[in-house]
């Protein structure tokens, strides 16, 4: 309806309207506030996408914030949510950038991908206890972000949720997690303690690449693969790694550029497959396998050229 008045700073909405559709005032840059009238039950996707808007209330009767809604709104500073609030849609605070804090309401149940991407200025937030999953990218870029609280029910824990996330320091993650998914870490150069669950079975590419202050890491005994450059570039990881018997794959770098690394300890009996380059640039003095193993590690391809570091 008002999509693209590029030159609109006020308007008032009647008190009778009921919706507004999708797009309404998406990029009105120059629109700096705008009261929803409580009659309004529902919103449309992007209706507010790259508006000037700094604060925002929304009305009682709405049920869900649609994808993009808030979209690039890059001087929003204050949100109000009403409980009610069932669903956050993909994108829709993605950009926000000078939004410091938001409450999630306790009826939230789903958040959608990268919900919350490259707010920068976001230092803090509490998912509630109904969420069950976060999506594919919901906290990337977040550079400000120093604690969240994650439900202890949520299962999954999209790709690259927390890359990014340069401020933070630890998290704890839900024991029902069942993997460490694609670079979902990924360049958290404060991140100094992390605690994988004990059902988590893999870990992901770059799933924690470039964690330049994570100094110890204890991978659980169900872990059945370590992807490509998990662990690249923790460049403080020191001492000794053990990867458990369970671990049948480790991706090439895995554990590249941690330059003090000085030992792994790999439990399994058979040798797993070892990518190129897993151990490139670290202070690897001895890999310690079982005794009985030795000769096959040492026999095996993908191990051989670590021959003089096996030991039992």
């Amino acid at each position: 309806a008002f999509a693209y008045c590029y030159k609109l700073t006020d308007i008032t909405i009647p008190e009778n309207v009921t919706s507004i559709g999708g797009n309404a005032f998406s990029y009105c840059n120059a629109l700096p506030s705008i009261i929803i009238p409580e009659s309004v039950t529902s919103i449309g996707a992007y209706a507010f996408e790259a508006t000037n808007l700094t604060s925002i209330t929304i009305p009682k009767n709405i049920t869900s914030i649609p994808n993009g809604l808030f979209h690039h709104c890059s001087n929003l500073t204050d949100v109000s949510l009403p409980e009610g609030i069932t669903s956050i849609g993909d994108l829709a605070f993605e950009g926000c950038q000078n939004l410091t804090n938001i409450t999630i309401p306790k009826s939230v149940t789903q958040i959608g991908g990268q919900a919350f991407s490259s707010c920068r200025s976001l230092t803090s937030i509490t998912i509630p206890e109904g969420v069950t999953s976060i999506e594919d990218r919901t906290f990337r870029y977040c550079s400000s972000l120093e604690n969240i609280h994650l439900p202890d029910n949520i299962t999954s824990i999209g790709r690259m949720a927390f890359s990014r996330c340069s401020s933070l320091k630890s998290i704890h993650l839900p024991e029902q997690l069942t993997s460490i998914e694609d670079s979902m870490f990924r360049d958290c150069p404060n991140l100094t303690n992390i605690v994988i669950p004990k059902n988590v079975t893999s870990i992901g590419i770059g799933a924690f690449r470039n964690c330049t202050s994570l100094t110890d890491i204890s991978i659980p005994t169900k872990v059945e693969s370590i992807g490509k450059e998990a662990f690249r570039g923790c460049s403080k990881l020191a001492g000794i790694i053990t990867i458990p018997e369970s671990v049948t794959q480790i991706g090439e770098y895995a554990f590249s550029q941690c330059s003090i690394l000085s030992g792994v300890y790999c439990r399994a009996t058979l040798p797993p497959t070892l990518g190129a380059n897993a151990f490139l640039d670290t202070s690897l003095v001895a890999i310690c396998v079982p005794m009985a193993s030795v000769e096959a590690y040492k026999n095996d391809p993908s191990w051989k050229k670590y021959s003089n570091q096996i030991v039992g």
